[in-house]
This record gives structure tokens, sequence and C-alpha cells, in this order.
């Protein structure tokens, strides 16, 4: 359902509506993020209880993650007129680069959210011969001491938004995920504040081996870069077992202009005009009748006789459906689908074909 409100949502966006809807439109797009924050953080936390979440720990270059966080909280903090900056490192570390990073997001997210002016920075320091301290300082409000193990527990969440009207408020997860998280990893969490000065917060993780590491690949996998494409004579088939979802792919590609065929299955594959081909398919994993999009892929790449790109989007938020579509030759999007995210991941499986 979210997932449906959500391609709704950006097909009315995208209609560039008259100067009394675009607020409304607005304010539906950010209670949609709220919930689908909700939700992502309520599961996030749930696995890390349930000891399901497995670490994948490695040496790699540090700097390669700080610099991708660099590049996802500039234009963020500039919007909110907060100097953010980043200091260089040449270290090398021993974690799980995936959830190292979740780590440093929420730092960043909690300082510019409660910072009114100054500003915030990424760095670190050695400490002693086998570790680093990767810290983030703020110039906010600060948080009294007898309140700091407050912020780490669940929907807890202290009244000291210096800008309660123009800033999200968040959850009260964050930290709370981040605390499990550095336990996961066996990774010291650390907090310094001052009432009206700032805040310090940091972990502490082990040095990697020199001669081993390797950047992290996963930091930039799903940020295609790649400037949209004219989809006007873009054929489209998309495979899902929700009409809703459906309805609300099918006016947003439509939108950008492209031909699009909805099928709910391998069922309705028999009502497609002849002749079509589709220049790309977009199938959900769980399909009725205990089908998969991934067989169903593969089955439709014989159907034309060639090899045609290849979308599979779940809600399942573990890797085992990702890695299946991967190592099958397709690319995966997790539920709620952004619209951006699709037409960029669109945009460069088509640029690569050619």
């Amino acid at each position: 359902p979210l997932n449906a409100a959500r391609l709704f949502t950006s097909a009315l966006s995208e209609k560039n509506a008259d100067d009394e809807m675009s607020p409304l439109i607005d304010h539906l797009g950010s209670s949609l993020n709220a919930v689908e924050g909700l939700l992502e953080g309520l599961l996030e936390i749930s696995r890390l209880d349930a000891g399901v979440m497995e670490p994948q720990l490695s040496d790699f270059t540090l700097e390669t993650l700080l610099r991708e966080l660099d590049l996802e909280f500039t234009a963020i903090a500039r919007d909110l007129n907060i100097d953010f900056g980043m200091v260089s490192t040449g270290a090398i570390v021993h974690s799980d680069p995936k959830l190292l990073r979740r780590i440093l997001q929420n730092f960043i997210s909690n300082a510019l959210r409660y910072t009114s002016s100054g500003r915030v920075l990424l760095g670190c320091r050695r400490r002693g011969d086998h570790h680093l301290e990767i810290q983030v300082w703020d110039t906010g409000q600060g948080i009294s001491e007898n309140k700091i193990e407050e912020i780490f527990i669940e929907f807890k969440q202290l009244k000291n938004n210096p800008d309660p009207e123009h800033k999200e408020q968040g959850l009260g997860l964050g930290l709370a995920i981040v605390e499990r998280i550095c336990r996961l990893l066996g990774h010291e969490l650390s907090v310094k504040s001052t009432p009206g000065k700032g805040s310090m917060f940091s972990v502490i993780l082990p040095l990697g081996q020199e001669k081993i590491a390797v950047p992290p690949e996963i930091i930039t996998a799903d940020r295609p870069n790649i400037l949209p494409l004219d989809f006007s004579t873009l054929k489209v088939l998309c495979i899902d077992n929700d009409p809703d979802i459906l309805t609300g792919m099918d006016i947003l590609l439509s939108n950008w202009g492209c031909e699009i065929i909805c099928c709910r299955g391998q069922a309705d594959m028999g009502h497609m005009p002849d002749g079509f081909t589709p220049d790309i398919i977009l199938a959900d994993y769980h399909l009725d009748h205990a089908q998969n999009g991934i067989d169903l892929l593969t089955m439709l790449q014989s159907r034309w006789g060639g090899a045609i790109p290849g979308i599979v989007i779940s809600a399942d938020h573990t890797e085992d459906v990702k890695n299946q579509a991967m190592t099958a030759g397709y690319k995966f999007l997790r539920k709620p689908v952004k619209s951006a995210a699709l037409r960029a991941l669109i945009s460069s499986l088509l640029i690569y074909r050619k």
C-alpha cells in the first residue's frame, strides 16, 4: 500500500500542479516519508534485536565512505544555512562498510536537525596504535549530561529542536538503531555534549590492514549518476500482482511518455498487443501462484529472443532477493519505489545497453 501511495504522489508531483495543489502534494510526500521512515526503523530494530543481521566485516579505505557522506550531506546542510565539512583521512578500518555508513548517517542527520546555525564537521582521530575514532561535531543546542542516556531509547526525543517549524522532527529511532549496530559490530559509541555549545558523537573501531584493503563498492553501487533520457518512445512491461501498484506505475510512466503494458502475472500476458516488444521489464518479486519475478523475467528473455533489461522490485529488506536478482543479471529496487531512483536506474540500463 505504501508503494502504491508513493507512486500516485510522484505522478501528481510530476504533473506540474498549480500553486494551490503544490503545498498539499508536498505535505503528502512528507507524510509518506515519515511513515516509510517509521516502518524501516522498526524493521531494522526488530532485525537487530532478533540477531538475524550478520555484519560483513572487511578492511577498507575509510576515505571512500567519508567522501560519499560529504556528497550526500553538503547540499542538505547548505539548504539549512549550515556549513558542513569533512576532513580527509588515509586510514584503513575494519568494519562493515554498509552498517558503518548507517551509523554516520544518523550522527550527521541528528547534528543537522539540532543545529540552527554554525557548523557540522565529520572527521577522525587515531586512538593508540590499533583504533580510530570517527567523530561528528556540531555547534547545536547540546544535551544535558543527565539526558544523554535517554536519546538512545526508542521514540524518545528531547525537546531541543531549534527550529521545529522548518526542520524534520525525526522519529526517535535513529540513535536507538545506532546503539544496536555498534553493539553488533563491537564498536564503542561515545557522546560528549555541552548545553548551548554543541555535541560530539563518535564511534571507535579497529584499524584494518593496508595490504588487503579495498574500496567498499556498496557505497555507490545503488546511486546511478545518469542524466535522464527521453522516454517518449520507451516501451515498458510492468508485472505486479497488486492492481493499485500497477495503476500507479501506469500513471507515472505514462507521464514520462512511456508506452506501458501492465500484467498481474504470466496468465495476463496473453492480452498483450501483437508485436509489442518491451525495451525494459519491471517485475515484482512476489507474484501469485508461487511465481516470482526473477523466474518470470528469465522466461520472458526467451520469448522475445534477446537480453531485455529487467528490474526486480521487492519489499523484502534482506539481501537475499537482491542477491538473487543480481546473480541472474537483473537490477534491484526496494519498495516503496522512489520515482527519481526508478528513472535514474532505467536511464542507466538503457545507456549501457546502447
